[in-house]
Formats: structure tokens, C-alpha cells, sequence
């Protein structure tokens, strides 16, 4: 009971003091946006949020609720539950309700204020990963190449084609295949480097600037990491 308490009281924001908040971070649909969660006075665990960020794509959400092993739900103007996220590390993982991918995380406490569409921070750099192994992160002139460190080119930047017209891939780094688009994600086995996969579905995760794509393996389904803020490790195209 005390770790869920302590769970509502950091979502809530209740743990920062003075005029600072807890802003949290929800990426869905390549897009980030920030948010406060406000505890009503008289239910724990329950609140209003308030959007700091002018045209999100993420959303409407007008309230939330936290439920068993920390699941918040985010719910509509008519109660309805638009999005759920469940505790994955030091963050949370999850769906929206048309079945897209979403991620919250801190993004830090800080006085009140809003932003507008102009106006929104680019997210940090976060270190770089290929098959498990950790990377020092940096602030590299260009994005390379992970196999060859050479300079990535344009069309292997970003996702493998259009949203809805999505390339073929190809490992240039022996990957790790995962249940979700989240490095936290279990391991469903592996890829080696150079093989070539179709991909059905791509999100980009503004905040930690990595690109996942979902593709096809051995006969499953999986998720691989494309491209991060240092690497690609997976060009569009084969051949």
C-alpha cells in the first residue's frame, strides 16, 4: 500500500515543492506532449490533468485515474478511457486506445507555465543501444551508420518510407527482437546483420529520439530498434 501511495503522490505532482510541478512527458503518434497531473483533494490516485502544450496530438484527456499494480487510465470527457499506461522502469508503457504505442516519463519539476506550438523543447539525446549493449551518449556531428560508424544517409534516416507505405529493412547490427517498441521490452529472440525484413508498423519516440519498427521474423512479429540518437542500425531498402 505505502509504494502505491508513493507512486500517487509522484504522479499527482504532490512530492515537489513551492511553485514547482512534476511534468511528465506522454509520446504518442511522434509527438510529445507535457502535462500535469492534479490530485483531487478527496481521492487519491484521481484527477484532472492539465495540458501545458498548445495542439498535441496526444489527447483530449480530461482526467485520470490510477488503478491496480499503478495502471493509469486516462479518461475522456465522458468517462470513457482513452489511453492506458502500466509502470515500466522509471517510466510508464502503454496503448492508446486506437492501439498506437505511448510512453510517459518525467520530463523535470518546474514552475508552471505553457507552451505553444513554437515553443516546444527539443527532447534530450539518450544513449545509444544495439543488441543490449550500452552506449556512452553524445552529441555526434551526424548520425551513423553502426556497423561501418560512417555518416547515414538521408533516405536510411528516420522511418523506412511513408507512414502508410513502409520499406523493407535491413540489420546492420545484430538486434534484439522485443514484445514492445521499449528497450525495457522483453527479448523474443534475435536478428543477425544483414538480414532483410518487412516492416508493418513504425513509431518514433521523440523523447528518448529513437525509431522502432515492427517486423516480420521466423514467422512472428516483433519490434527492433531502427535508429536512435546516434545510430542506425537498420537502413530502409534491402540490397
Amino acid at each position: 500500500m505505502t509504494r502505491f501511495l508513493i507512486m500517487f503522490m509522484t504522479l499527482a505532482g504532490l512530492s515537489a515543492t513551492g511553485a514547482a510541478q512534476t511534468v511528465w512527458g506522454i509520446e504518442a503518434y511522434s509527438d510529445v506532449c507535457r502535462v500535469v497531473f492534479v490530485e483531487d483533494e478527496n481521492r487519491i490516485g484521481q484527477g484532472t490533468i492539465d495540458h501545458l502544450d498548445e495542439g498535441c496530438r496526444v489527447g483530449p484527456f480530461e482526467r485520470y485515474a490510477v488503478g491496480n499494480m499503478g495502471e493509469v487510465r486516462f479518461l475522456g470527457a465522458s468517462g470513457d478511457i482513452l489511453m492506458s499506461v502500466m509502470p515500466d522502469g522509471a517510466g510508464y508503457d502503454g496503448y492508446v486506445g486506437d492501439g498506437d504505442p505511448v510512453t510517459m516519463s518525467v520530463m523535470r519539476s518546474e514552475p508552471a507555465r505553457r507552451y505553444s506550438s513554437q515553443d516546444r523543447a527539443r527532447p534530450p539525446a539518450r544513449p545509444s543501444y544495439a543488441a543490449g549493449g550500452v552506449g556512452k551518449a553524445t552529441a555526434p556531428e551526424c548520425v551513423r551508420y553502426y556497423d561501418s560508424r560512417q555518416c547515414a544517409q538521408d533516405h536510411d534516416l528516420g522511418m523506412p518510407g511513408s507512414r502508410f507505405d513502409l520499406l523493407p529493412i535491413e540489420t546492420r547490427a545484430r538486434m534484439n527482437k522485443r514484445f514492445m517498441a521499449n528497450l525495457n521490452s522483453s527479448v523474443e529472440g534475435q536478428i543477425e546483420a544483414g538480414v532483410c525484413v518487412e516492416v508493418r508498423n513504425c513509431t518514433e519516440r521523440m523523447i528518448d529520439e529513437e525509431i522502432w519498427c515492427e517486423v516480420d521474423h521466423d514467422g512472428d512479429w516483433s519490434w527492433i530498434l531502427k535508429q536512435d540518437a546516434q545510430y542506425v542500425y537498420a537502413g530502409a531498402g534491402c540490397g
